[in-house]
């Protein structure tokens, strides 16, 4: 078996990063494990992944469109008829095949109900000065190419905020904050702001959607466990809507820029051949199973699917 995985692993070879520069996934994937990156990089997935992400996806496509076109919360009919034009762009593309049309209305009905909701306890941030609504950038620095795209960025009583969106299951409020001191993607995306434009971001605010955990019953119909759903979040709005604002000092931003170079420098040695790709066997079950774990157990990729290009997350 290890000279099997041996085997494989000297198979394959990274691609050039100037290809695509350095996204925040990406240096987060490769901090957890170089092979790891290197499957990943190889555009190997592990099959059924699609819906880990679904309904994440589904909720940041809703606000982008929302913040960038509207001034005011969306009606109910209106946030349908965006959530239907996104659905028929996924399936242009093939994108959903995985979805079958039970699961495709069970996604419909949460989003509709949890996001509809949202904007309406939310109605205030149509007051905001978006300076940047699903910004792309990609800047040059110390040699290196960052890449990415933040959620968002506006200003607040002469403030610079990143807006950073997220759905959760779980929400470590015990610990959250303290983890959001030194956040990798807050700060990777403040600092390539701070590069790009030469003014100051002042912090972030962290805005985290709660995925609802209830199911449709047994011999209940989608309208009555929307219905069921809705009353559910209206009990307690601040279970599922939370937010929480971090300021970042300068000596914070700076000390994130020294210890980024570092690891930039390390990953484009493994990407360059300078060094072996490595296992990190702490990794292998951090929370849940990593998604390689059987190619690196048994030295090959057979039951894994491989992609045209390389994950958008990534590239």
């Amino acid at each position: 078996s290890n000279t099997s995985i041996a085997s494989l692993v000297q198979s394959m070879k990274f691609p050039s990063i100037e290809q695509f520069g350095f996204s925040q996934s990406l240096v987060k994937m490769a901090l957890q494990c170089d092979r790891q990156l290197l499957f990943n990089l190889n555009k190997f997935d592990k099959p059924g992944k699609e819906e880990n992400f679904f309904y994440g996806n589904l909720c940041h496509e809703v606000l982008d469109m929302v913040y960038t076109d509207f001034t005011e919360p969306p009606t109910a009919d209106q946030l349908e008829s965006l959530y239907d034009s996104y659905i028929d762009r996924l399936d242009e593309d093939d994108q959903l095949v995985w979805c079958k049309e039970q699961k495709r209305e069970y996604y419909k009905t949460i989003t509709l109900v949890v996001m509809g909701r949202y904007f309406e306890y939310y109605k205030d941030d149509f007051k905001f000065e978006f300076e940047e609504v699903e910004g792309q950038f990609d800047v040059s620095w110390n040699d290196f190419r960052l890449i990415g795209k933040r959620d968002g960025l506006f200003r607040s009583n002469k403030r610079r905020l990143l807006f950073e969106h997220k759905t959760k299951s779980t929400i470590y409020e015990a610990t959250i904050v303290q983890m959001l001191e030194f956040d990798f993607q807050n700060l990777y995306y403040i600092i390539s702001n701070e590069i790009d434009t030469g003014t100051p971001v002042d912090g972030v605010l962290y805005n985290i959607i709660r995925k609802p955990q209830s199911k449709v019953g047994k011999n209940e119909t989608l309208k009555a466990f929307a219905e069921r759903l809705g009353q559910v979040i209206d009990k307690d709005p601040e279970h599922y809507f939370k937010r929480y604002e971090v300021e970042y000092t300068a000596e914070q931003k700076k000390e994130f820029e020294l210890e980024l170079f570092e690891k930039l420098t390390r990953i484009k040695q493994l990407i360059d051949g300078e060094r072996k790709p490595l296992k990190n066997e702490g990794f292998c079950f951090a929370g849940y199973p990593c998604d390689y774990l059987k190619a690196c157990s048994q030295g090959h990729m057979e039951g894994y699917t491989q992609r045209k290009h390389i994950s958008p997350e990534l590239a």
